[in-house]
């Protein structure tokens, strides 16, 4: 059958397109600074402030810089009438983000500052995104993927459990730190690995062998444990490893395969919010952003890298054909996360980002290991391929279903995304709930070996989407494939390179 190198996923190809739950785009998230007459120090002088200030309670898992700079900016912009009484939590728990999350929920709490991964403890799936394993992989599309379309999405989403989203915040690229290695799933038999409380991390961990611990409290509890044996490693950031102490006893780390990344999110009780007025709301939206946005800009990972080098940190390189098991071992999960549209949608748009970006940051290791030249240079670009509709009526398949147009490819450093404008019986698939002409169907990995290449898609497996082996040509800036496995179909039409 003749119609394209990849599988079309089945919201573009099938016997029927799969609805999309739709993103409620609430406009007031979109605003980046506030101009009119509730405007801060970033945008003119306040306006005058109604009589007496009013006082929302605040907390965080951890009170961070940003935190400290969130609650001095809406004192600041709202010119003092507006001012954030911190609750304390208790920031060592596995569990406290759920805990915040809860008291936000029910109105407990007003604000807060939660880590995203807690969402999902409310039925909030979407935020899940962040932690599909191996898709956030570098710090610069980190930043990138908590702003814009995908930011926006993902704070919709929060409406239906109560809670209205300000701004997300990228805190980190997370990394194991094990006592010994891991890097092949045999070897994760047996671990056992500290995590915050996370269903989706869970998941993640116990796929690869290995048995999540969330009984034990950050810092010495569990630097002790990792010194006497009972733990194997800790899910943690660079910063947090090197103040906790973990590196002394966990000094073995993968660099070029990091889990998944973390953010949390600015976010208010929806019910309280909806009784602040218009200007008090719009200083809140505006602080939540600029003290999220001075995270994208922070220097702590970078430096610490340089610091966790100096104190003994041990970096690992996974082989193509280890990384390939890691993700082979994940699958299941791959399919859990990506039956949530929502979920899949953000995937896709992070993927997209992705093929735009090296895949690791250069400073994230110790004396360049790990720093290499992409592994897929051979074939980094985009390419388009036309499917007509003749090519898909005898192919056999779905003649209504959108199998016909153009199909664009982007591959860079190992990474892919497909997307195709798509008419969905005779519907722009534009006017698609949630998917935009331009927002990915499918992202994923690719490896290259001489003229073999592997695909595995991140994104799609609800529509049976899975690991396909090719060989390839690229001759004069054609690009032809050849299916060796997997469910895609061959390809005698070439792709033509556009970049």
């Amino acid at each position: 059958m003749v119609v394209s190198a990849l599988r079309v996923p089945a919201i573009i190809r099938g016997q029927a397109v799969p609805p999309v739950a739709a993103l409620a785009v609430i406009s007031a998230l979109l605003v980046a600074g506030c101009t009119g007459p509730g405007a801060g120090k970033a945008g003119g002088a306040p306006a005058a402030a109604p009589a007496g200030p009013a006082t929302l309670t605040f907390a965080s898992a951890d009170l961070l810089p940003v935190d400290a700079m969130f609650a001095n900016l809406v004192n600041q912009d709202s010119g003092g009438h507006l001012k954030l009484r911190t609750v304390q939590y208790d920031y060592n728990s596995p569990s406290v983000d759920q805990t915040i999350a809860a008291d936000l929920h029910k109105g407990k709490l007003d604000v807060g500052d939660v880590g995203s991964r807690a969402w999902e403890s409310l039925g909030v799936s979407a935020f899940r995104a962040y932690q599909d394993p191996f898709v956030i992989t570098s710090r610069e599309l980190l930043d990138a993927a908590a702003t814009g379309t995908v930011a926006t999405g993902l704070l919709a989403t929060l409406k239906p459990a109560g809670i209205t989203g300000l701004a997300i915040a990228p805190d980190s690229v997370r990394y194991l730190y094990s006592t010994r290695p891991l890097t092949t799933p045999a070897q994760f038999n047996g671990a056992k690995i500290r995590i915050n409380d996370s269903a989706t991390t869970s998941e993640i961990l116990t796929a690869l062998g290995a048995t999540p611990v969330t009984s034990l409290a950050s810092g010495p509890p569990t630097v002790q444990a990792l010194r006497d044996g009972t733990l194997t490693a800790i899910e943690s950031n660079p910063v947090n490893a090197m103040m906790n102490g973990y590196l002394k006893v966990a000094p073995y780390v993968v660099v070029n395969a990091p889990l998944f990344a973390k953010t949390t999110t600015f976010a208010i009780n929806a019910a309280k919010l909806a009784r602040l007025p218009a200007r008090d709301a719009g200083w809140l939206r505006q602080a939540a952003q600029q003290a999220a946005a001075s995270e994208a800009t922070s220097a702590a990972d970078r430096t610490m890298w340089g610091t966790l080098c100096g104190q003994g940190l041990k970096p690992l390189v996974l082989t193509g054909q280890q990384f390939t098991a890691w993700q082979d071992a994940e699958a299941p999960t791959y399919a859990n996360i990506a039956a949530d549209d929502q979920t899949t949608l953000a995937i896709d748009r992070i993927g997209a980002l992705a093929t735009t970006q090296p895949r690791m940051d250069a400073w994230a290791t110790c004396h360049g290991v790990g720093n290499a030249a992409s592994t897929t240079k051979v074939l980094d670009g985009s390419y388009s391929n036309t499917v007509s509709q003749a090519d898909v009526v005898a192919s056999g398949d779905c003649t209504t279903c959108g199998n016909a147009g153009v199909f664009r490819l982007a591959i860079r450093d190992g990474r892919y995304a497909l997307d195709h404008s798509i008419r969905v019986n005779n519907a722009d698939a534009g006017s698609q709930p949630g998917w935009g002409p331009r927002d990915p169907v499918e992202v994923g990995t690719i490896s290259i070996s001489g003229n073999h290449a592997t695909f595995v898609p991140q994104t799609s497996q609800q529509s049976g989407a899975g690991t396909t082996r090719y060989t390839f040509e690229l001759f004069h800036g054609l690009l032809t494939w050849h299916r060796l496995s997997g469910l895609q179909w061959d390809s005698t039409s070439p792709w033509r390179k556009l970049s």
